[in-house]
């Protein structure tokens, strides 16, 4: 029952949020959700550089396989081949975008990843560090787009600074394992029960990976490529569209459109593109803001074909770890 609330709760915002941007009834609230005219999408499209879009592709495309290497070593002494974890991460995108919930694609990630393995404690835990390392990366891009962005929204500062300090008091808690009992009798957790002892097995879990940070900041460092590559594909369609937009702009607010697409929808659908509007509609316009979110959604699209063609042609071949 409560699975089928939360598939009705994303299915509604997506819809509300395509309706508000592109529906007459919009107009009512202009200001907020301000109306796009998508009649002349097609035109846009038309006239964009061509040149420049395939570049775009190229690099979306690179920075799939950099994800894959970014959870290969993660996974630490675990000895899967890379092919396997690059298959799982296009499938991953191909569910995360096909399922009502951004997390679809770990689950069917996870599952696969786990199946027939040993330890399945800690290649579980992989992918929550992978995800962790992949948002340490970006908002730290954030905060130092900040520098050269003085005139950024103070909401979306402070926005920006709760996730930052959140995820950094996450790895705190879980290098310090004497925080972590504090606040753990604080909480009252040991009255938890079994799900109390589950979760204990997961942190120190994670304290275990710390424990032997080059492997993290190893990742860390393939992660600030790969979002570089989103960042660099989002900066060239802006010039395929000739719409002048700076390049720190994207570094501080690609960050924010991220996590507004953590909020409950069709993985992502509709809020994604609503922050692509409020962020960069006063730079290149509605429409071209509003297209660039659009060709943006047609290279995760893209990439969830590729692992689509994987996952339902592959015959089950592509299951092999070694």
């Amino acid at each position: 029952m409560k699975r089928s609330i939360f598939a009705i709760v994303r299915v509604a915002v997506s819809s509300l949020l395509i309706f508000l941007m592109v529906a007459p009834a919009a107009k009512i609230i202009s200001p907020i959700f301000p109306l796009v005219d998508i009649s002349g999408f097609p035109e846009i499209i038309r006239n964009a550089g061509k040149g420049f879009l395939l570049l775009a592709i190229i690099l979306s495309l690179v920075s799939a396989v950099m994800l894959a290497w970014r959870w290969k070593i993660v996974t630490l002494n675990h000895n899967l081949a890379f092919p396997f974890l690059l298959r799982l991460t296009f499938i991953g995108m191909f569910f995360n975008n096909f399922l009502p919930t951004g997390a679809g694609g770990d689950v069917v990630k996870g599952y696969y990843l786990l199946k027939g393995q040993e330890r399945k404690l800690d290649l579980g835990i992989s992918i929550l560090m992978d995800r962790l390392v992949g948002i340490l990366s970006i908002l730290t891009m954030g905060f130092i787009a900040l520098l050269f962005s003085p005139h950024l929204p103070k909401t979306a500062v402070c926005l920006l600074a709760v996730i930052y300090i959140s995820a950094l008091f996450f790895l705190l808690i879980s290098a310090w394992p004497g925080l972590g009992r504090i606040l753990g009798k604080i909480f009252f957790f040991s009255a938890w029960g079994k799900p109390a002892k589950s979760v204990r097995h997961f942190y120190y879990g994670v304290h275990t990976y710390l424990q032997n940070p080059a492997p993290l900041l190893q990742a860390l460092c393939v992660s600030f490529g790969g979002q570089l590559l989103i960042i660099g594909s989002n900066y060239l369609i802006t010039l395929s569209l000739r719409a002048p937009v700076s390049l720190s702009s994207f570094f501080t607010s690609i960050p924010l459109i991220w996590a507004f697409a953590a909020i409950p929808s069709l993985g992502g659908l509709g809020v994604r593109e609503t922050g692509y509007l409020f962020f960069f509609q006063g730079q290149m316009g509605r429409e071209n803001a509003f297209a660039l979110a659009l060709i943006i959604l047609s290279f995760s699209l893209l990439n969830s074909i590729i692992g689509g063609l994987i996952y339902f042609l592959g015959g089950g071949k592509w299951q092999k770890k070694n």
